[in-house]
């Protein structure tokens, strides 16, 4: 009998142990929260709710209605805030949410003011108030930054495409663009010294910049020949690293992956003594890359997937009418050595127009994609198009359009 009285307590127990999360669970909240300007709603906006007693958040982006979704959030007082480039942040500091309660909320997002605190360093290579600065200056600062959710440098430029800086992403390179001026009159400083490492074609790795320790990044969109030189000639980038904190020292390591086996150790170590410090950060990444000669997947089983590359003079430039029927796109003929005269499908004229990447008749072009045969004629949809040192990237390794996300926003 003291047995079995035993054995139904611990079942007991067991039940209620079981039970426990599950009320946890269920005494969860939601929070709906709607972002818009004067004139609308606005897609992809971070918006970030952080509880008030432990700190914790969390981030969601809003949708094309402008709605972003917090489906479990526990009781308690939140602070709402969302950001969205070239607007003022807004927020709500005390959203208090019940037990299982479902509330939605509307944060409206003003045209950006300049700070009378916020200080800059890069327009003028001294700090100086953002609010005296004549250039006109983009500053990520470092809750921007996680709130991208980003892993490199590239991939926190990629998201300022609004306010007038743009990446063009592949391969692990970045080619940077502001306000039209290609990479070759954009300079990158880190801390304010020139970053080193442009391959032949003038592009950077911006894959090699790590975000760990990066305190903010700084961006002079405007002429800045006269202080550092005619490759700044488009504008300056910035990314400054915080100096090392409190004495002694600290490390901090960080991992990530994702797909095409890509994986990426990030490790910072800083010391800091009475007078002196110094902070060291390495990186490791290996992934398995983008091949534009070769097929992979159904495609290659069933042919309809045809790599080609071909060489040869463009005979012809020409508009035609894309699938979307919206947009004007552009084609060339190319006379080429490997199929005769092939014709080569490249994208919107507006796309191309923003890379200020010019083909004329006469030129010699090398044409990376993928083969079509249509009725005896071979066509050619463009991956990349190089001319001289000049390489255009028109499609990722999947065959996705590099304007599909610029036409998203």
């Amino acid at each position: 009998m003291p047995t079995t009285r035993s054995a139904g307590f611990a079942v007991l127990l067991a039940l209620a142990a079981i039970a426990l999360p599950a009320a946890a669970g269920a005494a969860d909240g939601s929070l709906t929260v709607t972002v818009r300007d004067n004139y609308g709603v606005i897609p992809r906006a971070a918006v970030r709710a952080t509880n008030g007693a432990t700190g914790v958040g969390q981030r969601a982006v809003t949708d094309n209605q402008g709605v972003a979704r917090f489906a479990a959030l526990p009781a308690g007082t939140y602070e709402v805030r969302a950001a969205f480039p070239g607007f003022a942040d807004a927020a709500e500091l005390a959203v208090a949410l019940a037990e299982g309660e479902a509330k939605s909320l509307e944060l409206v997002l003003g045209v950006a003011h300049l700070s009378t605190s916020v200080t800059v360093e890069t327009a003028n290579r001294r700090e100086q108030l953002l609010l005296d600065v004549a250039e006109p200056v983009t500053l990520i600062e470092k809750t921007q930054i996680e709130d991208t959710g980003a892993r490199s440098a590239k991939d926190v430029l990629v998201e300022q495409s609004g306010s007038g800086i743009q990446v063009n992403a592949g391969g692990g390179q970045g080619y940077i663009s502001i306000n039209g001026i290609p990479n070759k009159g954009v300079l990158v400083l880190v801390n304010g010294r020139r970053y080193l490492g442009k391959d032949a074609n003038g592009n950077l790795n911006l894959e090699e910049l790590q975000l760990l320790g990066l305190q903010r990044i700084e961006v002079v969109k405007g002429p800045g020949s006269a202080l550092y030189g005619s490759d700044a000639l488009g504008g300056v980038v910035n990314f400054i690293i915080s100096p090392p904190g409190a004495p002694g020292t600290t490390n901090t390591l960080k991992t990530s992956g994702g797909s095409y086996n890509d994986y990426r150790v990030d490790d910072v170590f800083s010391w800091r003594g009475g007078r002196a410090g110094a902070k060291v950060a390495v990186g490791y990444r290996t992934y398995d890359g983008f091949d534009l000669e070769s097929c992979t997947g159904e495609d290659a089983a069933t042919g309809a997937c045809k790599p080609m590359t071909i060489t040869g003079k463009v005979s012809q430039v020409l508009t035609e009418t894309l699938q979307d029927k919206m947009h004007p796109g552009m084609a060339i003929l190319v006379d080429s050595k490997e199929k005769g005269r092939v014709r080569v499908h490249l994208g919107p004229v507006w796309y191309l127009e923003r890379q200020e990447f010019d083909l004329d008749p006469g030129q010699e072009v090398q044409v990376k994609g993928i083969c079509l045969e249509e009725k005896g004629e071979t066509r050619l949809i463009a991956a990349q198009v190089t001319v001289g040192d000049s390489v255009l990237l028109l499609r990722d390794q999947e065959g996705r359009p590099m304007w599909e996300a610029l036409r998203k926003r």
